[in-house]
């Protein structure tokens, strides 16, 4: 009945593989402190050749860092 207050931070990056949100959309999403983090990823690494290493050391790095500097629960869909 008193509702939730939330707000939505759209920060995809269409064709982004999992360096570039590491480097470029982490840092942003760190910046507003969310709740909640939803990550889809993997797509794009896929199609544009990288190799399951390194997708696996990106990766990594991101959860790592949402770790560290959130404390909502990162919900990840690939």
């Amino acid at each position: 009945a008193r509702g939730v207050r939330t707000r939505l931070y759209n920060l995809g990056i269409p064709g982004a593989t999992a360096n570039i949100i590491a480097d470029y959309e982490v840092p942003t999403a760190i910046f507003f402190r969310p709740n909640l983090v939803t990550l889809f990823t993997g797509g794009n690494d896929i199609v544009s050749g990288r190799s399951a290493t390194t997708f696996e050391g990106d990766l990594t790095t991101i959860l790592r860092r949402l770790r560290l500097f959130t404390a909502g629960p990162v919900v990840i869909g690939t």
